[in-house]
């Protein structure tokens, strides 16, 4: 599934990293990095950040670079894939961000009233609703290797009720 604000290089499946990386204790599955060095000697711009991992293969400190994240407001996705591609990067996917349209994700600036207590309650709570069927679509893909998209119209035909409620939350 596209970001909204960034273009993504996916290098390898998520399901080839440890779940419990040996690097330590609560830090998740996956590092985020701002530029760094991929393969020993492809250096990552500072614009765009790596997303690493540790294969199932490796140990100790050892990591691998999982994904490449561009951010939209430093590079275009053609800009993006032309770095992939001048630097000889190999991706499985590629996937331009998909910016949300609507109200909802304009800059806010000073002639913008901020929500109230209310309003923002009434968005978490719709928020929360809608991440419950992410949740398991997400889960769903992991499990069975298969795309979110896929996950996501499974968990639809299984649990029509969760999804009726994310639409209805939207």
């Amino acid at each position: 599934m596209p970001l909204p604000n960034e273009h993504s290089a996916r290098l390898r499946q998520p399901s080839e990293f440890k779940e419990k990386p040996d690097w330590g204790q609560g830090e998740g599955k996956f590092r985020r990095v701002a530029d760094g060095t991929i393969y020993g000697k492809v250096k990552v711009p500072q614009t765009a950040d790596v997303i690493w991992g540790q294969l199932k293969s490796q140990s100790g400190k050892e990591a691998a670079p999982q994904a490449i994240r561009f951010p939209i407001k430093d590079w275009t996705a053609a800009e993006a894939r032309k770095w992939l591609k001048d630097n000889k990067v190999k991706y499985i996917r590629f996937e331009a961000a998909a910016p949300k349209k609507g109200k909802e994700n304009e800059l806010i600036d000073s002639q913008t009233s901020l929500p109230t207590a209310e309003e923002l309650a009434a968005i978490k709570i719709n928020w929360i609703l809608c991440l419950d069927f992410i949740t398991v679509s997400r889960q769903k893909a992991v499990d069975e290797n298969i795309t979110v998209t896929e996950a996501m119209k499974k968990v639809r035909r299984e649990n029509p009720a969760l999804y009726k409620n994310f639409r209805e939350n939207l």
